[in-house]
């Protein structure tokens, strides 16, 4: 379904060469651009705008006002509440960049410099270094002449009024922290050793931290794994 416009002067706008699979709805002054492909169950609240050449999987809700950049994919069943920046791929609740959309781009026709460039400013634009507006600078100074994937890349988002939707952080082991899991004196196998690390991370401080580890322990021989929870306490590590 798509609605026509509820306000005066306002269009709504389907491109060329779009795809709106079953039970796809596009609500009232939303903007497709060109080759767009909404699978199945798509559910775009008014206002929302979506660039040429994206796709959005089965059952993609998309908030009222939301954008969709150019040749960006969104994973089946994601949630879109901020601006999904052009070239990637997004998924979860609410939908995250999890990378760039390397084989849509290269479907495109974008040269390998070119991706390469992108990439470089995929990283970037979602480094820990200074504030969004000192990397968006620095794209824009440090870009080659004639990369407008890039330049497109750095307008999309000063454009942004919902914010983009960034990528969710993972915790980082400062190597003080990673010896002192490797010192410890651990119960059982050294995959659980490496499950919890991934959930742990560093404190400046020396306050000891009690956290739950889930461990594996064999009931009988031949028979399958019984789990169990072990208590233990880490001075400057805490579970998050």
């Amino acid at each position: 379904t798509i609605h026509r416009c509820v306000e005066s002067g306002e269009n709504t706008i389907v491109g060329s060469d779009c795809l709106l699979m079953a039970t796809a709805h596009v609500a009232h002054e939303c903007v497709l651009g060109d080759g767009v492909i909404l699978a199945n169950g798509v559910m775009m609240a008014g206002h929302a705008t979506v660039g040429d050449g994206a796709f959005l999987s089965g059952y993609v809700v998309v908030h009222q006002f939301a954008r969709i950049g150019r040749l960006a994919m969104v994973s089946g069943a994601s949630t879109v509440r901020q601006d999904i920046i052009p070239f990637c791929v997004a998924d979860g609740h609410p939908a995250r960049p999890k990378g760039l959309n390397v084989v849509g781009i290269r479907r495109a026709g974008t040269s390998p410099e070119r991706l390469r460039d992108l990439k470089r400013a995929y990283r970037t634009l979602f480094g820990h270094d200074g504030t969004l507006d000192r990397r968006l600078t620095e794209l824009s100074e440090n870009s080659r002449e004639g990369v407008s994937e890039v330049s497109e890349l750095v307008e999309f988002v000063r454009a942004s009024d919902r914010g983009i939707a960034r990528p969710r952080r993972r915790p980082r082991l400062s190597a003080a922290a990673r010896k002192q899991l490797r010192e410890h004196n651990w119960p059982g196998i050294i995959r659980e050793l490496r499950n919890l690390m991934e959930r742990l991370t560093y404190l400046a401080d020396t306050t000891p931290r009690s956290v739950f580890v889930q461990r594996s322990t064999p009931r009988n021989p031949g028979l399958p794994t019984s789990v169990s929870y072990t208590h233990l306490t880490l001075p400057t590590i805490l579970l998050v």
